[in-house]
C-alpha cells in the first residue's frame, strides 16, 4: 500500500535500496507503535515523519536535476564560443 510507494520512492527503484529503505520504514513504524503505546504519542507524527521523508528526498531529486546532475535529467552545459545554443526539452529532445 502506501508504505509500499514510499519505499520504493526512497530507494529510487534499486533492489538494495529497497531493502534499505524497507529496513528504515519498519523501523520508523515500530517506532511509533512503542512510542505510541508507552509514550502516548499520536500515531500521526510516524505519518508526518514519513511524509517528511518523501518530501525530502523530492526535494532533493528535484535540486539534482535543476543542477544537472539528477539521474536521468540533462546536464546543463554552457555553450561554446561561436557555436550555437541548442534549447532542450524536459523529455531531451533538441
Amino acid at each position: 500500500g502506501y508504505t509500499a510507494i514510499a519505499v520504493a520512492l526512497l530507494a529510487r527503484l534499486h533492489p538494495l535500496g529497497v531493502v534499505a529503505a524497507g529496513l528504515f520504514f519498519g523501523a520508523l513504524e515500530g517506532g511509533g507503535r512503542a512510542m505510541e503505546r508507552d509514550a502516548g504519542v499520536s500515531a500521526a507524527w510516524v505519518d508526518g515523519i514519513e511524509a517528511l521523508v518523501i518530501l525530502a528526498v523530492l526535494a532533493a531529486e528535484l535540486g539534482a536535476r535543476r543542477l544537472g546532475a539528477g539521474a536521468g535529467g540533462p546536464a546543463i552545459e554552457a555553450p561554446t564560443e561561436g557555436a550555437p545554443a541548442a534549447e532542450t526539452r524536459e523529455d531531451g529532445d533538441a
